[in-house]
């Protein structure tokens, strides 16, 4: 390349003296060579893009390199976990010849501070045994050659607005050669890329995926170049690596943020982790896994258009998924999943037609199940969570309908469950289910002595709904129900509502609203509660189901609190029940009359 010493080894000259084109060409050549005399193993960079930092340049220069340090402890050799890590650092000086940062400056800012890194998790506790101050150095650049690749490296970075310095940095981003990261990103930031440094994937692709940028410049970007990246790797972990990692981060974003007021948090994350693997390629297995938990969220959170999105792409994947058949579970939940959005289209008899298809289909697997060797009889399997999830959809899709021979068959179908063979969250909804029956056959007095043991023994936001419905229920019925006894529900259902903000919150104040009137005589609170609920309401997607929640919401304020309900375009499916409570309200009280056209 005709450079003659290490000290003329500098690419900033080299652009001025040869130009882009060729200076470029010299970094290719010189990195090749680094890379492979196997003396370089790792090339990381730590930027500032955000002009973040201290008012003295300096001292954030040394934060920086603090950063630099904490993530290149991961990069040594597993094999040499007890090696020495030296720092040399070029020396840097100013106009009158004094170093702009001194070897002390390095010692107080950098090494010393290490262990305090460690104690918040931004620094791996391996870094404190690698690093010595005897160990940190300043050289001059022209006599390192490590110096002066780590300046061609530095000087890739912050060109990368040409073409060819762009180019050769995505290349060696591309083949895992060189790793960025932002330095001072803020503590989010910082902890996704120490959970990448120490290896553990899923809890960095599950940091990633929730950071919130907020206004950050050019975070998005740093957030999907980031995803992606790590997908990639994820994507070299062999062929159950993958699956097991995305499983991994799921059941953490799930476990985070299964509460109602967190679903929104939840989606967006799932969004972005799904525009990873796009981007990536990922295989069609792992695609249709986190498409039923966004089908999930969707459904939960009652955003059609999202739901209606995972049918349409399960439905592209469905061919390629169901060649493997120790996939047929994702095909199964699918299935579920495609259920419970016809109820957010509030078409109960598609939504029973998908409900009674998926349990043939499990009885037909079921039978499959028993011819295996070793497997349990048919008895045991009916004991199963997948028998028992396909019967629970049937019997919401039954409750929904409302219908007097649905009534009795949901009823038999309950009766059925053994109550002591299921989990707490099971357990809980079947509970649920038994209230809402009672409700539904109009035994106030049944639902309301249900309702007060569910909400002794669970404290789902699901049980509050049903316990609350009941118990508005019978107040709006004068069916007996002991004051004292309704005040006692209010109260402990006024104590674990004041937290929701999510779906069913609004059902859960409504029916707060209706206590405070009609046992407590309390006006004021009453709408107080009806508006309350009306803003959980007003938060939640536009969906059928959500907007028929919202009117009825209305009608219980305007009888009441003498609003009148706003005018707006409904579809049909929700004026289709809106025309069936108007005729019935003919002969009762509005109120009382959409509530017993409304499933909810």
């Amino acid at each position: 390349m005709r450079i003659p010493t290490v000290a003329d080894l500098h690419l900033t000259e080299l652009r001025k003296t040869r130009g882009n084109t060729e200076a470029t060409d010299i970094a290719r050549t010189v990195l090749a060579a680094v890379w492979s005399s196997g003396v370089v193993t790792s090339m990381l960079v730590v930027e500032n893009t955000r002009g973040a930092g201290l008012k003295d340049s300096e001292r954030t220069y040394r934060l920086m390199l603090l950063d630099l340090l904490a993530l290149a402890d991961a990069a040594l050799p597993e094999d040499r976990e007890d090696a020495p890590l030296q720092v040399i650092v070029a020396r840097r000086q100013r106009r009158d010849g004094t170093l702009m940062s001194t070897r002390e400056d390095l010692l107080a800012d950098v090494v010393l501070r290490i262990e305090d890194s460690v104690e918040v998790g931004l620094a791996a506790r391996g870094l404190l045994a690698r690093l010595d101050a005897h160990d940190m150095h300043i050289w001059p650049a022209a006599q390192s050659a490590g110096l002066a690749v780590a300046d061609f490296i530095a000087n890739l970075t912050y060109n990368r607005r040409c073409r060819e310095s762009r180019a050769l940095f995505a290349a060696l981003v591309k083949r895992d050669r060189l790793r960025l990261f932002e330095g001072l990103g803020g503590y989010a930031e910082r902890r996704a890329r120490i959970a990448e440094r120490d290896g553990d994937l899923a809890a960095a692709l599950a940091r990633w995926a929730l950071l919130d940028c907020g206004t950050q410049a050019d975070c998005d970007g740093r957030r999907a170049t980031a995803l992606a990246h790590l997908w990639r790797r994820v994507l070299g972990c062999g062929t159950a690596g993958p699956m097991a990692t995305l499983e991994a981060v799921l059941e953490r974003l799930w476990r985070a943020h299964k509460a109602p007021q967190d679903h929104h948090l939840l989606a967006a994350a799932l969004t972005r982790i799904e525009s990873a693997l796009l981007a990536t390629n990922g295989p069609p297995a792992q695609l249709c896994r986190l498409h039923n938990l966004m089908h999930q969220v969707a459904n939960q959170m009652g955003d059609l258009p999202t739901a209606e999105r995972m049918l349409a792409g399960q439905s592209a994947l469905s061919t390629a998924t169901a060649m493997d058949p120790s996939l047929f579970h994702l095909m199964l939940d699918a299935q579920v999943l495609r259920t419970l959005t016809e109820e957010l289209r509030l078409d109960f008899a598609a939504a029973q037609r998908h409900a009674r298809n998926h349990l043939r289909l499990t009885k037909q697997y079921g039978t499959i199940w028993e011819q295996l060797d070793d497997a349990p009889r048919l008895s045991g399997f009916v004991q199963s969570r997948l028998w028992l999830r396909a019967r629970m959809t049937l019997i919401r899709a039954l409750l929904l309908a409302r219908e007097p021979a649905d009534l009795v068959e949901a009823g038999t179908r309950l009766d059925e469950i053994d109550a002591q063979t299921l989990n707490e969250s099971d357990r809980s909804r079947l509970f649920g289910y038994r209230v809402w029956h009672a409700v539904h056959q109009g035994r106030s007095a049944d639902a309301l002595e249900l309702a007060e043991a569910l909400i002794e023994r669970h404290n789902d936001p699901f049980a509050l709904q049903h316990t609350a419905r009941a118990a508005a229920d019978a107040a709006l019925l004068n069916s007996g129900a002991p004051t004292g006894g309704l005040m006692r529900l209010l109260r402990i259902l006024r104590a674990r509502a004041d937290g929701l903000v999510g779906h069913p919150g609004e059902l859960v104040w409504r029916d707060i609203g209706v206590l405070e009137w009609q046992a407590g005589g309390r006006q004021r609170a009453a709408c107080d509660a009806f508006t309350r609920s009306l803003k959980i309401s007003a938060a939640l997607p536009d969906s059928p189901v959500n907007l028929w929640n919202r009117l009825v919401i209305e009608v219980h304020r305007a009888q009441r609190c003498g609003q009148t309900p706003p005018v707006r375009r409904l579809p049909a499916a929700v004026l289709r029940l809106d025309e069936q409570a108007r005729r019935m309200v003919e002969d009762t009280d509005p109120v009382q009359g959409y509530r017993r056209i409304s499933p909810y």
